[in-house]
C-alpha cells in the first residue's frame, strides 16, 4: 500500500497525533491523581526550571513546544515516506512513534535533575502513548492523501508487503544483537547487563558512572528491548524498501556495510547523548561485531527471500 503524502499533511497529521498524546498524558495524570502533572515536569525538564505546582505558564509552554514538536515529528515522517517511497500502515506508524516520538521526548529530557524524575511519566505509558500518536499520525496523513472508505480503512489496519518483510528482517537483526550481547553479558559480566544498563539510561536519565552503579532488573531490560525491535522494525522496513531483486551481489555487499555502520553511529551517538561512559563498557569492537552480524544475517533473509544469482557471490566479484 503506497500512497502520495504531501510534507503539509504531515505537519497537520503530526499535530493531531499531538492532541491525542496530550489527552492520553491528561487521563494518565487524572489516573495518577495528579492533574497536569506531565505537562508541568516536562516544562520544569525542558526550561530546567524548579518544578512547582503546575502554573499556566508552565502548562501554556509545554503546550506550545509540544505540538511544534509533533508537527515537526509529523513533517518529517512525510518526507520520509515520499523520499524513500514507504508505505502507509498502522504498524509502521505504531513503530515510527515508539521509536522516534520516544526518543525525541527522552533526549529532552535528559539531563534532568535527580530531583524532577519522580515526576515523569512511567516509560510503558510513555511508549504506549507515542505508538499510539504515530499510529494517529499515519491514519490521518493516509486519510488526507486518498477518500478513505471502509474497505481502505481496513487496509490502513493491515500491514503492506514491504512492512511485513521488514518485520521479519529487522526481527532477524534485533534477534541476532540480542543473541550477540546476552552472550558477551554472561560471559564477562551477568545476562541481561547491556539491555538493563541501556534502558535505565533512557528511561531514568543515567545511573551513575560505571558498572558497579548499574542494578540489573527485567523492567527496564524489557522496555528497551521494545525500542531495540522499533529500531530494527524501521531498519529492517528501509531495507526491504530498497532491496534490488535484480541487482548483483555487490549491491547488496555495499548494503550491508551501510546498514553495518548506519547501527553503529546510531547506537554511539544516544550512547554519548546520554551517558557516554556506556561506551566504554560495551567496548568499540562489540557494538562492531554485533551489529555487523545483525547486517549479515538481515541480507542473508533478504537473499533467500530474493535470491541474488549465485555467480555474482564470488569473492574477486565483491
Amino acid at each position: 500500500m503506497r500512497t502520495t503524502c504531501r510534507v503539509r499533511d504531515g505537519f497537520v497529521a503530526g499535530l493531531l497525533a499531538g492532541l491525542v498524546v496530550a489527552v492520553l498524558f491528561l487521563f494518565y495524570d487524572l489516573g495518577q491523581r495528579a492533574p497536569l502533572q506531565t505537562p508541568a515536569f516536562l516544562w520544569a525538564a525542558v526550561t530546567r526550571q524548579a518544578f512547582t505546582v503546575p502554573l499556566a505558564v508552565s502548562i501554556i509552554g509545554f503546550v506550545v513546544i509540544h505540538f511544534l514538536v509533533w508537527g515537526g515529528l509529523g513533517t518529517f515522517a512525510a518526507f520520509s515516506i515520499r523520499w524513500l517511497n514507504l508505505p502507509l500502515d498502522v504498524l509502521l506508524g505504531t513503530t515510527f512513534g515508539l521509536l522516534f516520538a520516544s526518543l525525541v521526548f527522552y533526549l529532552g529530557i535528559s539531563g534532568t535533575p535527580e530531583e524532577f524524575v519522580f515526576s515523569a511519566p512511567s516509560w510503558p505509558a510513555v511508549l504506549f502513548v507515542n505508538g499510539v500518536g504515530g499510529a494517529v499520525m499515519f491514519l490521518q496523513m493516509e486519510r488526507s492523501s486518498v477518500q478513505l472508505d471502509l474497505r481502505g480503512l481496513i487496509r490502513f489496519f493491515k500491514p503492506s508487503e514491504v512492512t511485513r518483510q521488514g518485520l521479519y528482517t529487522g526481527l532477524v537483526g534485533g534477534i541476532v544483537v540480542g543473541v550477540w550481547f546476552l552472550i558477551l553479558d554472561t560471559i564477562v559480566r551477568e545476562p541481561l547487563y547491556t539491555p538493563a544498563t541501556l534502558g535505565m539510561i533512557l528511561f531514568q536519565g543515567g545511573v551513575g558512572t560505571g558498572m558497579g552503579s548499574v542494578n540489573v532488573t527485567l523492567m527496564p531490560a524489557l522496555g528497551y528491548g521494545l525500542w531495540h525491535f522499533a529500531f530494527f522494525l524501521i531498519v529492517g522496513v528501509l531495507m526491504w524498501n530498497h532491496f534490488d531483486g535484480e541487482g548483483t551481489a555487490q549491491f547488496l555487499f555495499l548494503q550491508l556495510m551501510c546498514v553495518s555502520i548506519a547501527l553503529d553511529l546510531s547506537l554511539i551517538v544516544v550512547a554519548v547523548l546520554l551517558e557516554n561512559w556506556i561506551l566504554r563498557e560495551l567496548t568499540w569492537w562489540a557494538i562492531l561485531i554485533g551489529n555487523g552480524l545483525a547486517a549479515v544475517a538481515m541480507g542473508g533473509y533478504l537473499m533467500k527471500r530474493r535470491p541474488y544469482d549465485r555467480k555474482d557471490l564470488r569473492l574477486g566479484n565483491l
